[in-house]
């Protein structure tokens, strides 16, 4: 299968997701039943080796939003699936936690219900989106004004000791 023919545009005529996205997104974050019931898949296990599992997991989610492009799927819905794929690179990075996020956080379902409620009902999803995605806006401008806030408490710390 050519590059072109995995990303191509035409395949969607129908609105449906290409069954490849499901099997994707059940492999990587439910391919297995724990004892008591929880599922995981290979993302987590993947992500267990150092570095090179976090960034092959985060390419291999990548591959849902680069379909998701070729689609034509909502710019704001987009940024959703990224922000998914991204917050579980960064906090993969994290050792131990981020071990266990990548277990549990389940990026590439997150990112097929997405898709999912994009094309059930695509007005839906765009405005549940927006509200989501000022709400995580404001979170991460109250984080960057505490980190500012610090550094600069930091500074002046440093400053007064001379």
């Amino acid at each position: 299968m050519s590059s072109s023919q995995v990303f191509s545009a035409g395949e969607n005529k129908n609105g449906e997701i290409p069954t490849r996205f499901r099997i994707l997104s059940h492999v990587m974050d439910e391919a297995f039943t724990l004892p008591g019931g929880k599922k995981i898949g290979w993302d987590g296990v993947i992500g267990l080796i150092p570095g090179f599992g976090d960034i092959a997991g985060t390419i291999i989610s990548s591959y849902m939003i680069f379909f998701a492009i070729r689609q034509g799927v909502s710019k704001i819905v987009i940024l959703r699936m990224l922000y998914n794929v991204c917050l579980e690179m960064v906090i993969g990075f994290i050792p131990v936690l981020g071990d266990v996020f990548d277990f549990f956080y389940k990026t590439n379902t997150r990112n097929y219900q997405l898709l999912e409620q994009h094309y059930k009902n695509p007005d839906g999803v765009r405005t549940a989106t927006w509200g989501w995605v000022a709400f995580f806006s404001l979170v991460i401008l109250a984080i960057w004004i505490v980190s500012i806030w610090l550094f600069v408490a930091l500074v002046q710390l440093v400053i007064s000791l001379f």
